[in-house]
């Protein structure tokens, strides 16, 4: 099912999707990657939603505001740990990264912009 440019983002911003995050890569790829799955794939009871985190990468979390990280996400659209902001200052590109008990991967998706291309995740 994809957005339309009429409907609301779904970032909630409460702009048209057109005015908001239409535009981003990481929008147009998550939103056209669900347009394509099947039916089939996708559970009816899915209730998960993507929002967009602070440096522009959206993320697949439950839509619940009853769990941290979805809540977090939507009130300050990154994540609030120190040590987030720890390990973006000891990466650089090209480096090899090994991330453990991810969850909804916050991290690696931090961890895989500053490594670029040339590193490993």
């Amino acid at each position: 099912m994809a957005i339309g440019r009429n409907q609301p983002c779904p970032c909630g911003s409460n702009k048209k999707f057109k005015h908001c995050c239409a535009n981003t890569v990481a929008a147009q790829q998550s939103h056209t990657a669900r347009a394509k799955a099947s039916p089939a794939s996708r559970s009816q009871t899915d209730s998960s939603c993507y929002l967009p985190t602070d440096t522009g990468l959206w993320v697949r979390v439950p839509d619940s505001l009853e769990l941290i990280t979805p809540y977090v996400l939507r009130e300050q659209r990154h994540w609030f740990e120190k040590e987030v902001n720890f390990v973006k200052t000891v990466l650089s590109p090209g480096e090899m990264v090994l991330d453990i008990g991810a969850n909804y991967g916050l991290y690696a998706l931090d961890i895989a912009q500053i490594i670029g291309k040339e590193g490993h995740l």
